[in-house]
């Protein structure tokens, strides 16, 4: 998704120079409160990962603000180099932009506020997925098992339940490094 979106920004932002790219990781809880769930994983059915990890007021008043095309300054945003909430972040919304948002279950954070949208929507085969999570670990605060559950009870259901409620206008799937169109306009 992030690499997509850099090339997509990249492209577009030569030719409109009012293009915007905001990745929702900024809006993470942080690591350290993200592992404290995982061991309720287990215990529960049908839990939203959009809702457990991410900070549903702060994606809010972003929306307010691209909404009411205000500036707005967050504190205390996810910096996923250090697994913490300590980046500062200013958008200026004051005129009409292309707006990349760039992330998983953003149709979800969007879903009332939605006018002139392009839903894109990026399959990856399911083991490299987990494969990069798992190398992804930065410190011992979680093990490779606790990685292994958050995906298989939290991150596959939350993402099926996202799958069957929206309509993408492209999919694109990751195959040999490449993105490959694979379907429009369905369910």
């Amino acid at each position: 998704k992030s690499f997509f979106s850099k090339l997509l920004f990249n492209y577009l932002h030569k030719r409109f120079k009012k293009t915007i790219l905001i990745s929702k990781d900024i809006f993470l809880l942080s690591r350290s409160k993200r592992i404290k769930l995982i061991p309720k994983l287990k215990k529960k059915i049908n839990m939203n990962q959009n809702i457990l990890h991410y900070n549903q007021k702060k994606l809010k008043k972003l929306i307010y603000a691209l909404e009411n095309k205000e500036k707005i300054i967050f504190e205390d945003m996810y910096d996923r180099n250090t697994g913490k909430n300590n980046k500062k972040i200013i958008f200026k919304f004051k005129n009409k932009h292309i707006l990349i948002f760039e992330g998983l279950y953003v149709l979800n954070d969007f879903e009332n506020h939605l006018k002139n949208s392009f839903k894109l929507l990026i399959i990856e085969n399911i083991y490299i997925s987990l494969i990069r999570k798992i190398q992804r670990i930065r410190d011992k605060k979680i093990s490779i098992q606790n990685v292994i559950d958050e995906f298989t009870h939290l991150h596959l259901p939350s993402f099926l339940e996202y799958l069957y409620k929206y309509k993408f206008d492209i999919c694109l799937n990751v195959k040999s490094n490449k993105f490959i169109k694979t379907y429009s306009n369905k369910k």
